[in-house]
């Protein structure tokens, strides 16, 4: 008498394969828009102290800076925009009323393609109880890829 064999056949086998082979198939492309927003949710820390500066603005003076000058001459702050390059943000544009706009390093530097060189914005809006809260809009970069506030 011969022994039961066990085991798996081929055909299981192949369809084991097949359905790791189609999970995978929604799982990569998924993973590689999670790092991009990711990346482009990181870029937010080079926004911090520029935000904390218009902060502060606001705190003293009851109102948002009317341009990138006053904010210099009341904190020091510079109006250089690649002053603020960090991470995988090359520059941080102050504009009127606390408007930050930032630009990603070129994909020669390592960005990805798709969040390349574009640009996205951080809106300050003044309440009238003179409480602060941040937007952030879009340039050139995609919306699905804009960091939430």
């Amino acid at each position: 008498m011969k022994p039961a064999l066990s085991g798996f056949t081929l055909i299981e086998l192949m369809v084991v394969v097949a359905i790791i082979g189609m999970l995978a198939s929604f799982a990569i492309p998924q993973y590689n828009e999670f790092i991009l927003r990711s990346d482009a949710a990181s870029a937010l820390n080079a926004f911090r102290p520029l935000q904390v500066n218009i902060t502060e603005y606001n705190a003293r003076y009851a109102a948002l800076p009317p341009t990138s000058t006053e904010l210099k001459n009341s904190f020091g702050v510079s109006t250089n925009p690649s002053d603020y390059a960090a991470g995988k943000i090359k520059s941080i544009e102050v504009g009127n009323l606390g408007k930050l706009t930032g630009t990603f390093i070129d994909a020669s530097g390592g960005v990805p393609e798709p969040i390349a060189g574009k640009t996205f914005s951080l809106v300050p809006t003044r309440s009238s109880s003179g409480h602060l809260t941040w937007s952030s809009e879009a340039g050139t970069l995609n919306a699905k890829y804009l960091p939430r506030m």
